[in-house]
């Protein structure tokens, strides 16, 4: 995570890890849950927007 509590740090990570596993951008064919805190990082505008945009199940 960022040192410098940046809000983006989160969302490129999770996008890196689901490039990384699923090979591409996009919606996740198969079923993944996604847990995650409730932190400024998770809650921010561009990670929930990465969730929505893989159609992930997210659970705190």
């Amino acid at each position: 995570m960022s040192k410098a509590g940046m809000a983006t740090t989160p969302s490129a990570a999770l996008e890196h890890a689901l490039i990384a596993r699923f090979g591409s951008l996009g919606r996740v064919e198969e079923e993944f849950l996604l847990r995650s805190d409730s932190g400024l990082g998770s809650a921010s505008h561009d990670f929930t927007a990465i969730v929505r945009s893989y159609d992930l199940e997210r659970r705190a």
